[in-house]
């Protein structure tokens, strides 16, 4: 039986990735707490996503005033796909009752 998060590496991964993305994770929690300003805790969050996830494109987007997601951080994303995904909301319409 696996412990909880182990498979948070992605499955079958090795016992190197794990530990760097435990690393990551202790770096991030570190960033966290030292950070000041909201930008460095987007970019805290943007660094461990590509490391745990292993890509090289990421984002983060927040609901706005009017519940339209916006990009508040990004990395590897063009003009272009920022442009045409910004304020599309997957599942948006849906019921969830």
């Amino acid at each position: 039986m696996s412990s909880p998060g182990s498979d948070f590496a992605g499955r079958g991964g090795d016992a190197q990735r794990r530990s760097a993305v435990q690393a990551s994770l202790l770096v991030y929690t570190d960033r966290l707490h030292r950070a000041q300003t909201s930008e460095q805790v987007l970019d805290a969050s943007l660094d461990v996503i590509e490391v745990a996830l292993g890509c090289e494109r990421a984002s983060i987007l927040l609901f706005d005033n009017e519940g339209v997601m916006r990009f508040v951080a990004w990395r590897g994303l063009s003009d272009e796909y920022r442009a045409a995904a910004e304020g599309h909301t997957p599942g948006q319409g849906r019921s969830t009752g």
